[in-house]
């Protein structure tokens, strides 16, 4: 899968003096690439949605981080190398070119948070019950789960609209696909289909 193709203007940090004004933030559809592994780019900034971090050997990709709205990724490209990671768009995204103008040490400090707390959650999603893990990644993708039975029986389908496929779920918790369609039938239980059996009027 390419790249989105983004205007160099919006790009390098080593950019024009008005990159500033140039920089204009990137809609991202689901499952679109934001950059390759080892291509040369500048450091970005999510605003909406969850990008997924993947390190890619050959055709094989290993998920290692997700990243939320307010992160920063790429900011190696600040030390003059290219992309480690793969990033790719978990949900529909936004995201801004990161103006070298901005960088300071609290940007390192920020960053070096932002690690550490997904770091955490990464272990969240991937260790205990798979039904645990998929609720802490409905809560990372801000989705509804603790509402009333009634009322999320009401909104599941429109919850489940919001969330990538099953076998990317299940990839994102490093669980079967199976067991994450049952976890998430319970989590967000679908609404009972009203029977269209025909009355027989004839019958007593």
């Amino acid at each position: 899968m390419s790249a989105i193709p983004i205007p160099l203007s919006g790009v390098g940090l080593r950019a024009a003096p008005d990159a500033r004004l140039a920089a204009r933030p990137v809609h991202l559809p689901a499952e679109a690439v934001l950059f390759h592994a080892h291509d040369q780019g500048g450091a970005w900034r999510l605003l909406s949605g969850c990008l997924r971090l993947d390190r890619v050997v050959g055709a094989e990709r290993q998920l290692v981080q997700l990243a939320l709205p307010g992160d920063w990724v790429g900011l190696e490209t600040l030390c003059g190398e290219g992309y480690r990671l793969q990033a790719q768009a978990l949900t529909p995204c936004v995201a801004e070119p990161l103006c070298e103008a901005d960088v300071n040490s609290w940007t390192w400090a920020k960053a070096w948070l932002q690690q550490q707390h997904r770091h955490v959650q990464m272990t969240q999603l991937r260790t205990g019950k798979v039904a645990s893990r998929l609720s802490h990644l409905l809560t990372l993708l801000d989705l509804p789960q603790d509402l009333p039975r009634s009322a999320l029986a009401q909104q599941a389908a429109q919850i489940r609209l919001q969330l990538p496929p099953l076998r990317v779920l299940a990839e994102v918790i490093d669980a079967q696909p199976e067991t994450v369609c049952r976890a998430l039938s319970r989590l967000l239980p679908q609404r009972k289909r009203r029977s269209t059996t025909p009355l027989n009027l004839d019958s007593e």
